[in-house]
């Protein structure tokens, strides 16, 4: 059975290697050593867009359409640049084009959040929310028409401390049957926490451990591949 699965560093894998990545063993990992046939375009520091993206990519340019995707939600906002105005400086004046494909994934007000994820998503402003919240009801909208099968769930908690009005939007029109949660609002990272503690988060990161990911799999993804494959 074919599984296309997208995501940030929470996510990304090697699947040609049991290790993995040098730190922890992902979940995503986990699922083609039990013997799906998985294809992963989850790439650290992803934002919504390329996460939304890599899927949309995927299943127009590809012949082997997958019976299954597994979507892990990033943060709302990824800060790459201190301000607009620097974003476009990077681009224009030093040429790194590669920032041309996150866009506004990759803004941020605040200085000390460049190169960090939104963790205190109750200090972003309505816009960037707006932003992420059309990108995946977007993106649901697109595999509804494909009548394409999936699962999608948020890394860490992003929407407890947003703005009541999208929140309410987000539970009306994306959470559903295919949206897991822990909780209300409550993500992978919480649910591992949650379960074990400390040692289900690498020390000094906010990454889950091998032993986190383990529990997730275990415990979430792998009962919600069994429903739908069978086995």
């Amino acid at each position: 059975m074919n599984v296309l699965i997208t995501g940030c560093s929470f996510t990304q894998g090697n699947n040609d290697s049991p290790s993995g990545n040098e730190m922890w063993i992902p979940w995503s990992n986990l699922v083609h050593f039990d013997g799906y046939d998985v294809r992963n375009v989850a790439k650290s520091s992803y934002g919504q867009g390329k996460i939304v993206q890599s899927v949309v990519q995927f299943l127009e340019e590809s012949d082997q359409r997958p019976d299954l995707v597994i979507i892990q939600l990033s943060a709302i906002l990824r800060g790459y640049s201190t301000n607009v105005n620097d974003f476009y400086f990077r681009i224009t004046n030093q040429r790194e084009s590669f920032f041309l494909l996150h866009d506004d994934d990759y803004i941020t007000p605040d200085a000390g959040w460049v190169h960090k994820v939104s963790i205190a998503e109750d200090e972003l402003d309505s816009e960037t929310h707006w932003n992420a919240y059309t990108k995946v009801l977007l993106l649901k909208t697109y595999l509804q028409q494909k009548n394409q099968d999936y699962i999608m769930f948020w890394g860490w908690n992003q929407l407890e401390n947003c703005p009541t009005n999208i929140k309410l939007l987000w539970k009306k029109n994306i959470y559903d049957e295919n949206f897991w949660s822990y909780g209300t609002w409550g993500g992978m990272s919480e649910y591992i926490t949650d379960k074990i503690g400390k040692k289900g988060i690498i020390p000094m990161d906010f990454h889950p451990s091998t032993e986190g990911h383990q529990l997730f799999y275990n415990d979430i993804i792998k009962p919600k591949l069994k429903d739908y494959f069978g086995y």
